[in-house]
């Protein structure tokens, strides 16, 4: 009888505890969602241009005023072109 007493503590400290885990998780993938989307925006928005590639050229993010510098209307075509990194070093 003691010990079916002592398991059923165990068990709900054990579904405390990863329901607190659950919930803590939420709340940090909640954050990390709004800095992304924080950090998107404003990526997207200013004015100067900004673009990441890969060690081989590849472009990995580019923002609109970038594609505009160099005489794309849209980062959708600048990617279209096929330009790679190495094609904007001058």
């Amino acid at each position: 009888m003691a010990g079916a007493i002592l398991g059923q503590i165990y068990e709900r400290s054990v579904r405390a505890a990863l329901d607190e885990q659950r919930s803590s998780l939420t709340r940090l993938s909640d954050a990390l969602r709004q800095s992304e989307a924080r950090y998107r925006t404003a990526i997207e928005n200013v004015p100067v241009g900004i673009a990441q590639s890969t060690i081989d050229g590849r472009l990995a993010l580019v923002n609109p005023a970038f594609a505009k510098i160099f005489g794309y209307e849209s980062v959708e075509e600048l990617r279209a072109s096929g330009a790679s990194a190495y094609d904007f070093y001058a």
